[in-house]
């Protein structure tokens, strides 16, 4: 026979009449708002303010420490014997990366799809094919990328997140970090915005069947144009910047505490999965800086993605304020980041 629910709960009628809901711990007329305010609030209770800085590197245990409670660090100088960190000047680059005259087009010197294993290969002898702590923290696996980074002081990378864990070594200048963690993500004002291209101008101009009677051999920044790509594809993109705090706030941004790093000639940087963050540089005495990340997947098992993801989407859907607003871009957001690494380096690529 089944057992009524006054059985089950060992309750009688009158006892069960008096149930109240359980409480939340914010108030009686907590929003759901609230509930995203205590939760950034809690974190920060909870958690350093500051980047963890090691003298040593980590051991594998350490790191699956890290990883599992989603922490970064920096090691100082953790990759001081490294060959590039020896060997690496603007004059052994150009000897080791020169070929021979190119007369195409020039492209940005920091793409992300495992330049270093491909197109700068010849500098890939210099770095360890994997850093030793996080192979063996993550069973054995193999960066799915090895990147190369080269740029100067005027390049900025705009606040954004990748689905990998990836470890920054800096080899040249010095790398500014600023991060917030993923309980953050209600605070950075994402968007869905239009994806689009840099594409050369003479290609518009020859689609459109005219000349623009510029030698070839001229390249400035007017000789791009930006193309929305097609078909039109929308992508998430954060619109606050912590450096400029005011622009661009949601309800949460005052509540970030972002935390800022600089990262030396040497140094090395855990930067966990999903973590937001802004990067700026300073050049070394021959004007350049340059760095290498390796990024390993992202275990989406597990409660950490889906975690990560419910904040998310909870944060947008509290601002939202019944306006009925249609999303933009979020079918399928989470196949393309488990493919393709940074989910939302910028809008606008260059071809």
């Amino acid at each position: 026979m089944l057992q009524g629910e006054d059985d089950i709960l060992g309750l009688d009628s009158p006892t069960r009449a008096n149930l109240q809901p359980a409480p939340t711990g914010l108030g009686g007329d907590a929003t759901l708002q609230d509930a995203v305010r205590d939760l950034i609030l809690t974190y920060h209770d909870l958690n350093p303010s500051t980047v963890p800085v090691l003298t040593d590197p980590p051991s594998p245990l350490q790191f699956l420490r890290h990883i599992a409670r989603n922490t970064p660090f920096v090691v100082r100088s953790g990759a001081s014997d490294y060959a590039a960190c020896r060997k690496w000047s603007a004059t052994y680059l150009s000897t080791v990366m020169q070929d021979p005259t190119y007369t195409g087009p020039t492209h940005y010197a920091q793409t992300q799809n495992d330049n270093l294993r491909h197109e700068y290969e010849t500098l890939f002898s210099d770095v360890p094919a994997s850093i030793p702590w996080a192979r063996l923290a993550l069973a054995n696996t193999s960066p799915d990328a090895i990147n190369f980074w080269l740029g100067n002081s005027h390049s900025t990378t705009a606040l954004h997140k990748d689905n990998y864990e990836n470890v920054y070594v800096q080899v040249l200048g010095r790398k500014h970090f600023v991060l917030l963690p993923p309980v953050e993500a209600p605070c950075v004002g994402e968007r869905a915005v239009l994806a689009a291209t840099y594409a050369p101008r003479r290609r518009k101009i020859q689609e459109e069947g005219g000349s623009d009677g510029c030698d070839d051999d001229v390249a400035s920044k007017e000789d791009l144009f930006l193309q929305i790509d097609s078909p039109e594809e929308y992508v998430p993109f954060a619109t606050w910047d912590p450096d400029f705090p005011k622009v661009n706030a949601t309800p949460y941004s005052h509540l970030a505490r972002p935390l800022r790093v600089t990262l030396e000639e040497g140094d090395v940087l855990y930067l966990p999965a999903l973590w937001y963050h802004k990067v700026s540089q300073s050049c070394n005495d021959e004007g350049v800086c340059c760095a290498v990340n390796y990024w390993y997947d992202l275990d989406f098992s597990g409660g950490f993605w889906s975690t990560a993801n419910f904040v998310r989407s909870v944060g947008l859907l509290s601002m939202r304020g019944g306006d009925g607003e249609k999303e933009k871009g979020e079918e399928g957001e989470k196949e393309k980041g488990e493919e393709g690494g940074n989910d939302t380096e910028g809008s606008a690529k260059v071809e």
